[in-house]
């Protein structure tokens, strides 16, 4: 059975936000990592705010 191309998607970013090391991402870095457009980083990083997995640094 095939997967979901969104649901691996957003398995990819939790993977690379979970990587030990606890390193700060910006959205770029998310962007060029997995090869995402930006449209599609946003709306899963907003997901995953709005569901409090993850935080946004408002400094930046």
């Amino acid at each position: 059975m095939a997967g979901s191309a969104p649901t691996s998607r957003v398995v990819d970013v939790v993977e690379l936000l979970c990587r030990p090391g606890h390193e700060r991402l910006r959205f770029s870095d998310v962007v060029a990592r997995l090869g995402l457009t930006q449209a599609t980083a946003h709306a899963i990083l907003t997901t995953l705010s709005e569901r409090g997995w993850v935080t946004r640094d408002p400094s930046t």
